[in-house]
């Protein structure tokens, strides 16, 4: 009976390693497999991060290449009206330059009229002293 207690015993001593060992044996696999799940999801959640970050460096790529595009018009567009203030600026200076010319030469003939006319007054005084 003793050999019967004991046979009994160790089989259900080795029943009990066995069952332990395909416990843990599941219980690793179980968190085997929950992990991986958790890494396919994680994955999945990083490929769309890494598209959406794709799309946002593209849309910036864009929005920098329209405002350099707008900078070059926009200082295309000051040059040009730079130049033509230059330019109108040079024929305003031409315009009055030739307006104090011809100013010049009016009181130049004003001058010269205004003489002759004084000489003019004088002789007809003189004459009128000699009468």
């Amino acid at each position: 009976m003793e050999n019967t207690i004991t046979y009994v015993t160790m089989v259900a001593g080795f029943m009990t390693v066995v069952a332990g060992i395909v416990t843990i044996s599941w219980f690793i696999w179980d968190v085997r497999k929950q992990n991986s799940k958790v890494l396919v999801r994680q994955e999945a959640l990083l490929e769309k991060i890494e598209e959406g970050q794709q799309k946002g460096f593209a849309t910036l790529l864009k929005g920098i290449e329209n405002m350099h595009e707008s900078m070059i018009e926009g200082n295309l567009k000051l040059q040009k009206g730079i130049e033509n203030m230059h330019k109108s600026m040079i024929e305003g200076n031409l315009k009055l330059q030739k307006g104090i010319e011809n100013m010049h030469e009016s009181m130049i003939e004003g001058n010269l009229k205004l003489q002759k006319s004084v000489e003019m007054i004088a002789r007809l005084v003189t004459k009128a002293g000699r009468n």
